[in-house]
């Protein structure tokens, strides 16, 4: 039996020795991430923190979230950085790691979150001026936004990945457990004045004399929130508008299945979120035309554009939309499907993979 035992171990070592090398698979070791935000409960940045670092998980990533409260404390932070192969950071000032570190550091812009604060304008100009040419790669969610940090801050080491899309919750074919109007309208965000709501409102307005079932549904809260309000009680369309402060992610995606149109009328975005958002849910769009809403009706063929400040055009434009939304619907959907959070996940893999050393 001992012989047996012997001779079956001899036979296993030279199968092992005169095995090929290719035979051997030795897995590479998983990216170590440190995302940096500011903060992570309200905002169109906050959630794309939160699903980029889900998905990143999902294909294998170790990612470990720090906010501006911890990265303030330096010993902390040292400690965190000698665990990672990538930073990821999302707010201009922690661009001042790259002071203290060699760890490539990726800087994600998501632009000015509030273009009409003078001191959050001030302080971004600031921090970009600092640091942004010290950070490995600068990742941009617009082409628009490229472009404008090339013009703006001189930045030619950026690189453009749109947001993503949830496609299990986002989709077509949803109830409509929100339904109020016929037609009805739909804006998504934060309620502040460069959001421009109040031109929804003045379009609404319009529409409800020829389209007496109009409603416009307005979902999130802000700083303009009275003023909007004031403005559909002035105009005698109080009845006519319905403001549901902020909904939970699993409520969301039944706003948009409820909606016949959805309205974008800011004047200033860099990406747009919900217009992804309500693609995917199969909903024509009519948005302002600043260049971010353009670059993605125009990729998309999925709505149509009207001249910013102009509720008249606005309401045209709605108007068309309703009356042909199988123009828009079957475009918006097949586009979105390139932007489920999985497939961004992959692209930003593959820039950390750029910049990290083997």
């Amino acid at each position: 039996m001992e012989r047996t035992l012997l001779s079956n171990t001899l036979k296993l070592f030279d199968e092992i020795r005169l095995s090929p090398l290719r035979s051997i698979t030795i897995p590479k070791p998983s990216l170590r991430v440190l995302i940096t935000a500011g903060q992570l409960r309200y905002g169109g940045s906050a959630f794309v923190i939160r699903s980029l670092a889900q998905a990143l998980r999902k294909r294998g990533v170790l990612v470990r979230i720090s906010t501006l409260s911890t990265v303030v404390n330096l010993r902390e932070t040292r400690k965190l950085l000698e665990m990672v192969d990538v930073v990821h950071n999302h707010v201009p000032i922690i661009n001042w790691l790259t002071l203290i570190t060699d760890v490539p550091l990726v800087y994600h812009d998501h632009g000015a979150p509030d273009v009409n604060s003078f001191d959050i304008r001030f302080s971004y100009g600031v921090a970009m001026r600092l640091f942004a040419h010290r950070v490995a790669k600068v990742i941009c969610v617009s082409e628009f936004g490229r472009q404008d940090l090339r013009r703006r801050f001189g930045i030619t080491n950026a690189q453009t990945v749109y947001n993503g899309v949830d496609l299990h919750r986002f989709k077509s074919a949803l109830q409509s457990r929100f339904r109020i109007g016929n037609p009805q309208l739909l804006f998504v965000g934060n309620l502040h004045p460069h959001k421009n709501v109040q031109e929804v409102v003045f379009a609404t307005k319009l529409l409800s004399r020829i389209l007496p079932q109009v409603k416009l549904s307005i979902v999130g809260k802000g700083s303009d929130y009275h003023t909007i309000r004031k403005t559909a009680i002035d105009l005698g369309i109080s009845d006519s508008i319905r403001f549901w402060g902020r909904v939970g992610d699993d409520e969301l995606p039944y706003h948009y299945s409820s909606c016949d149109v959805y309205v974008s009328p800011s004047k200033w975005e860099y990406f747009g979120m919900p217009l992804l958002e309500s693609m995917a849910c199969g909903k024509p769009i009519v948005a302002s035309s600043i260049p971010a809403h353009l670059e993605l009706l125009r990729g998309s063929h999925a709505g149509l554009s009207y001249e910013s400040g102009n509720a008249y055009d606005l309401a045209s434009q709605v108007l068309k939309a309703v009356r042909h939304p199988e123009a828009f619907e079957e475009a918006g959907i097949a586009y979105a499907q390139h932007y489920d959070w999985p497939l961004v996940a992959d692209r930003v893999i593959d820039l950390y993979r750029q910049i990290v050393t083997p």
